[in-house]
């Protein structure tokens, strides 16, 4: 995209100090720089992009006072970097960030040190909050992996982890979905020259996440996906390492199963807990719209039984480039309206034939006025465990902006010890197919059915249920999936697990 050079001194940042200079990128004016240096500066080095050169003028060149000199990125380990005053043109990490944010980062630490790391220790730097998805669940595990994590409410800005370098350097830098790492990758690149391994794993859509991005520097980073359908898309992008690592039953719905009966009046009642949508969905999808026809289209497909999912809407819109831009976003949008016309669907149809509770927003009131029972959400770390084990059924309806996805309640309702009725997902094929098969249904016209055929037979509900809280204890917590991406890292655990 054409942009036109900022110009002028406060476009320059001023680093360190000493009587010769260092010039990170020359800027639209190189001789206004000259004017920013002492009249007695002895030795001038600079470093330039040259596809930056390849757009200025002739006169670009020629005001280059002839007595500076060119050098290069490897060159700057020769260089006494500290021991000079480096200017750099603050724009240039916003035109060329793959190529300026390890240079800055280089001279960053060069001045602001420290230059020698402290010692390695079993430290993770988790960026997140109390809102951030699986926090407490990473933070809890890592813990018991011997870990000791290092969490931020916000980015953990570059200069915050140079401050913390002296001390010692972090095992890992783990982020939730990018959180903690700037659009740039200025972030990153500081984490890069201080030797600190990062890693992401994409709990949503991972297009969705890679559209706020404005540099390529997540290529390089290892990627982990909770739906595997993205893995061949990012590698094919330039992604180095992807890996499937699918979401996990929380510790807290495991205990649950154990406590006494709460909620007695759902002992005969189908409930379903969920949003008409995700957090921040108007902002995130401001001004896209849904052409008509390919929207009647899959209205038609969810009829039948079939899946309009993400995948499709790519396909059926020919959204080629999945980034940059955020052009993927319009597949998302659509994916989206499609979903939830399915979740009214479903929940229409769950309503005809089984007593049903919705807990959420007031807005499924709107959507669904035949629904009686609509209740206030639940605190995930509250009361949600006990409803979901003292309820007959949790309806689980899965989005399709994961074409291969799974959902929290595929592991949490059954870790609790309660029983899931769920949608057709290709993404259950990580479970046994016996498990999966009473308890899946294609079309919601199936819903009532396939309810009553497992609500028939009380004992053999009971055996299913069971069979799914082994296999999920057995394979699927977030013990096994730390482990999974530790050891797909590379990084040696400094205990064992507590059993």
């Amino acid at each position: 995209m054409p942009r036109t050079l900022p110009e002028g001194p406060q476009t320059f940042s001023r680093l360190g100090h000493g009587p010769d200079a260092l010039i990170l990128g020359l800027g639209p004016d190189p001789a206004a720089v000259a004017r920013l240096l002492a009249a007695d500066c002895r030795d001038v080095a600079y470093v330039e992009h040259a596809k930056f050169e390849e757009q200025t003028l002739p006169e670009w060149r020629l005001a280059i006072p002839e007595h500076w000199r060119r050098i290069a990125p490897a060159d700057l380990a020769g260089l006494p970097v500290h021991e000079r005053l480096v200017l750099y043109y603050e724009p240039n990490q916003r035109l060329f960030p793959t190529f300026w944010n390890p240079v800055l980062a280089y001279c960053k630490r060069a001045v602001l040190g420290p230059r020698e790391l402290g010692p390695k220790r079993p430290v993770v730097i988790l960026p997140a909050d109390e809102t951030t998805l699986l926090a407490h669940e990473l933070t809890v595990t890592l813990e018991e992996f011997g870990f000791q994590t290092l969490r931020g409410n916000g980015n953990i800005t570059g200069d915050k982890l140079r401050a913390e370098l002296g001390l010692f350097t972090p095992a890992l830098f783990l982020s939730i979905n990018f959180k903690g790492l700037d659009a740039h990758g200025e972030v990153f690149a500081s984490l890069a020259e201080a030797g600190i391994p990062a890693a992401v794993w994409c709990v949503d859509n991972p297009y969705h996440l890679l559209s706020a991005l404005k540099s390529a520097f997540w290529k390089e980073l290892p990627l982990f996906v909770t739906d595997d359908w993205f893995i061949p898309g990012l590698s094919a992008l330039g992604a180095r390492s992807v890996h499937h690592l699918p979401l996990a039953a929380a510790d807290h719905f495991a205990r649950a199963a154990k406590q006494p009966v709460r909620f007695e009046h759902l002992e005969n009642m189908a409930i379903f807990v969920g949003r008409p949508g995700f957090p921040d969905k108007k902002r995130f999808f401001s001004g896209l719209t849904v052409p008509d026809a390919a929207f009647h289209q899959a209205l038609a497909l969810l009829s039948s039984g079939e899946r309009p999912d993400f995948g499709w809407w790519l396909d059926t819109l020919d959204i080629g480039r999945a980034w940059p831009g955020r052009q993927v976003r319009q597949a998302g949008f659509a994916a989206e309206q499609t979903g939830l016309v399915w979740r009214v669907m479903c929940l229409r149809e769950a309503a005809r034939g089984m007593p049903l509770a919705i807990f959420g927003p007031q807005e499924w009131r709107e959507l669904l006025p035949e629904v009686e029972n609509v209740l206030a959400e639940v605190d995930y770390y509250g009361a949600l465990a006990a409803i979901y084990r003292d309820a007959a059924l949790t309806l689980n309806l899965t989005s399709p902006l994961l074409p291969r996805g799974l959902t929290q309640r595929h592991f949490d309702v059954w870790a609790a010890g309660g029983f899931l009725l769920t949608d057709a997902t290709p993404g259950l094929d990580l479970f046994p197919r016996e498990l999966t098969e009473p308890v899946t249904f294609t079309r919601s016209s199936d819903i009532a059915r396939t309810a009553r055929a497992v609500q028939s037979d009380r004992a053999a509900k009971l055996d299913l249920a069971a069979a799914w809280r082994a296999e999920i204890a057995a394979k699927h917590t977030y013990r096994h999936r730390v482990a999974t991406l530790l050891a797909t890292l590379g990084l040696e655990t400094p205990d064992k697990p507590a059993p």
